[in-house]
């Protein structure tokens, strides 16, 4: 996955780069880091495979979000596994 990122910084100038990375929390997770440290997204694209994804950049407070989403992980795993379960 390739995120591409705009943002101002406290100067008021816009930066624009990139980074590639396996895992979509960890991108996620590096751009509430960006938001954290005083930048403001201007506008993210991820790249995966074919697909171009503008995410909302209202969604990143700089608050950390990956353990979050890795306990939702574990909560959809163990309720997949149950409905399995039920009907097998």
């Amino acid at each position: 996955m390739i995120f591409f990122i705009t943002t101002l910084d406290r100067q008021g100038d816009y930066r624009h780069f990139h980074f590639d990375l396996p895992e979509l929390e960890t991108g996620l997770e590096v751009l509430n880091r960006i938001v954290a440290k005083g930048e403001v997204l201007v506008n993210v694209t991820l790249i995966d495979g074919s697909s171009i994804i503008h995410l909302p950049i209202a969604a990143f407070d700089g608050q950390p979000c990956q353990a979050a989403i890795h306990a939702l992980e574990l909560d959809w795993r163990e309720l997949l596994n149950s409905t399995i379960d039920k009907k097998g």
